[in-house]
């Protein structure tokens, strides 16, 4: 299974007149959309975990989400750097509801996988 998370392509910081305002929230809709359902399979159990991989100059910073060993009924993101073969843990998130897992920043334009 993948999710696509749609790219946002209008900058909501500036000025819009109201079709562009629309097309704004439209777009950030789809995105949350996109990523409630990420949360969803992996909360109820249809997937074991889900990753994404943001890519940079430096190597690529890959989340993943999965059932916490921390704190029970929640979902944990965890975030390292991939770097030249190497596996560099940067930290993890503990998700107790898809509100609180979309208050953190989440990209668009990623392509989520799942096993």
């Amino acid at each position: 299974m993948v999710v696509n998370i749609p790219l946002i392509t209008l900058n909501p910081f500036e000025v819009m007149d109201t079709p562009q305002e629309a097309a704004s929230e439209a777009e950030f809709a789809a995105k949350d959309a996109a990523w409630s359902a990420v949360f969803d399979a992996v909360a109820s159990g249809a997937a074991s975990v889900a990753y994404w991989d943001c890519d940079s100059s430096k190597g690529v910073m890959r989340h993943a989400l999965h059932k916490s060993l921390k704190c029970a009924e929640h979902l944990q993101e965890s975030v390292f750097w991939l770097v030249d073969g190497d596996i560099i843990p940067m930290h993890d998130c503990q998700h107790g509801d898809t509100a609180h897992f979309l208050r953190n920043f989440l990209d668009s334009g990623v392509i989520v996988n799942f096993e």
